[in-house]
């Protein structure tokens, strides 16, 4: 079980930076992600006495992603380069709870975002990238300001490969009620050949086997972070809802030439839902957390490359 320090700083790095902008990296543009996963009835321990009864909770979460190419423009002189990337993103999950009298958990999450990406490169070993995004993270209950999430964050990255390259920056975020600055950093590593490990942090630990040009094996872990504004009946100030999951898989991909399909199945490790309290006082506080039992899930999706 992750404890209460880690977490908070597993979600410092995941907020700030920015998780599903800079996984964008490297990620063929035009592009259009689908995939839908489903983890059966799991039972979950209640915070109060931190024992499982009969609580059961069935998960399916379908996920939409779109990142596209605004501009571009490049100095064959200096060699220097820049780019406007567009993303859209959004998940919807289900959530059906049985024998759960006090309807804690959400019966539905929607999350959302609308963003921007820039890249400039400063020199041949230095580049900065920045990054701003709105969207509505919700229960659905009632959607107020407080379900709007903004985040904004830059990193200056250094690559010493084409392999290797670390970052370091700052970010903004309002999930606490009001604009916090944090510090933002990335990761990225990988191997070449047929066995590649990719270390992609914070959005992904892998080791792929490219079976055959067409065909890639990947055993992978993707750590999942998302707040959210829902109604709490139990606790009314505690209305920013931190959810969290590590779910581990083996992912099974056929490459076509513009669409790929990917099925998947592993373990769900953790799934955690924990209520705070906004406000900057809160933002390193770790409340009790409901956590669902570890449970195997499985996953399909397909990507379409937009002729251009």
């Amino acid at each position: 079980m992750i404890t209460g320090t880690i977490k908070v700083l597993l979600t410092v790095l995941l907020i700030t930076t920015s998780q599903y902008a800079y996984s964008q990296l490297g990620v063929p543009l035009n592009t259009v992600d689908l995939n839908t996963t489903y983890v059966p009835a799991s039972g979950y321990l209640h915070s109060k006495d931190r024992t499982q009864g009969n609580l059961k909770t069935t998960q399916q979460t379908t996920n939409l992603g779109y990142s596209f190419l605004i501009s571009s423009k490049s100095d064959s002189l200096s060699g220097k380069s820049s780019s406007w990337t567009g993303i859209i993103s959004g998940g919807y999950s289900r959530l059906i709870n049985k024998n759960d009298n006090n309807t804690l958990i959400p019966d539905k999450l929607l999350s959302s975002d609308l963003g921007v990406l820039y890249y400039h490169s400063i020199n041949a070993k230095w580049s900065l990238v920045s990054f701003f995004s709105a969207g509505i993270n919700s229960d659905l209950e009632k959607i107020t300001s407080h379900d709007l999430f903004l985040n904004g964050a830059f990193l200056f990255i250094r690559t010493y490969s084409p392999h290797f390259s670390i970052g370091f920056g700052g970010a903004i975020y309002n999930a606490i009620n009001m604009p916090i600055l944090l510090p933002g950093i990335l990761l990225k590593w990988d191997s070449p050949g047929k066995f590649k490990i990719n270390v992609d942090l914070p959005s992904e630990l892998s080791v792929a086997y490219d079976v055959s040009k067409k065909r890639e094996l990947k055993l992978a872990l993707r750590p999942k972070n998302i707040f959210y504004d829902v109604e709490n009946n139990l606790d009314p100030k505690k209305t920013l809802l931190n959810y969290w999951e590590l779910p581990v898989g083996l992912e099974n991909k056929w490459k076509g030439k513009r669409w790929d399909f990917m099925l998947s199945g592993g373990v769900m490790t953790l799934r955690s839902f924990q209520f705070g309290e906004r406000g900057i006082k809160n933002i390193y506080q770790s409340p009790p957390a409901h956590m669902m039992s570890a449970n195997f899930f499985v996953n399909a999706g397909i990507s379409y490359r937009i002729k251009k």
